[in-house]
């Protein structure tokens, strides 16, 4: 497993990405990240490959004026989904993060009705918080 930057190699596989139907409606498209990334220049669009397969897609931030991090976007593709490799991408994730700032706080949104969200952070130590700016989504939050 490793995470990779976006690339003129692989920049249309990413956007060719796709999670099941059924989760279609908690995500925007890979493609849209990919427009925000060239407008936001502190968002971190990354590759999940599993050996040399890619398999997901995230994007992060380090809040500027907060000093945490901000998980933006976190998918993996349906051929590739329960086989452990979205949790094994987040915990590089999170290593990554703390091993790169010494920010205490990473923060990630989900919709409330993505259960396999919920489960998923909730298994690595995320914790839920309440905020004023994530509207209509559940806030979790996880402390090193």
């Amino acid at each position: 497993m490793s995470l990779r930057g976006i690339t003129e190699s692989n920049y249309d596989a990413v956007i060719s990405l796709k999670v099941k139907e059924d989760q279609r409606r908690f995500l925007v498209s890979n493609h849209y990240s990919l427009e925000q990334a060239k407008i936001h220049e502190d968002y971190m669009p990354m590759t999940i490959y599993e050996e040399e397969e890619l398999v997901g897609f995230l994007m992060y931030c380090l809040h500027p004026d907060e000093y945490h991090y901000l998980i933006i976007r976190f998918m993996i593709d349906e051929k590739h989904q329960s086989k452990g490799l979205g949790a094994e991408a987040m915990k590089q994730l999170l290593q990554y993060m703390k091993e790169e700032k010494s920010q205490k706080m990473v923060y990630i949104s989900f919709e409330p009705d993505n259960e396999q969200a919920r489960r998923l952070y909730k298994r690595l130590g995320f914790q839920p918080v309440h905020s004023e700016w994530v509207e209509e989504e559940v806030l979790y939050r996880i402390r090193f």
